[in-house]
């Protein structure tokens, strides 16, 4: 069975160059640049993960992250990537309350890591 991943991402060359990389890797992808449209997708179709971008226009990132944690059915445990351009200490460890333990910040990686860190976290 193919192992699905959910992008939520604004930037459009980082969520196109996402999405195409990861469909080429066998996944099967779905890239919302919305928050609001994302937690809807991430609640009904359930992916195996959620690469989730924290600064996002409307809704933002930890505001999806609540929503998520709040549905005890599958968002509690859900699999999270966050992958951002925040590095602050703060928003690490709002992460990690959360319950979120992958967490890259955007200026310090490769697609390829990216990817390696998809295929540890899903397979």
């Amino acid at each position: 069975m193919t192992k699905s991943i959910l992008i939520i991402e604004d930037e459009h060359v980082i969520g196109d160059a996402l999405s195409e990389r990861l469909k080429s890797e066998g996944y099967n992808v779905t890239w919302e640049t919305d928050a609001t449209v994302g937690i809807e997708k991430a609640l009904s179709q359930k992916p195996n993960l959620i690469i989730l971008d924290l600064v996002l226009p409307g809704k933002d990132g930890v505001s999806f992250l609540n929503d998520l944690r709040a549905d005890d059915a599958y968002g509690a445990s859900a699999n999270v990537l966050i992958l951002t351009n925040l590095s602050s200490e703060s928003a690490l460890e709002i992460a990690k309350s959360h319950g979120v333990k992958h967490y890259l910040i955007k200026t310090n990686w490769r697609l390829t890591e990216v990817v390696a860190r998809v295929h540890e976290i899903i397979g």
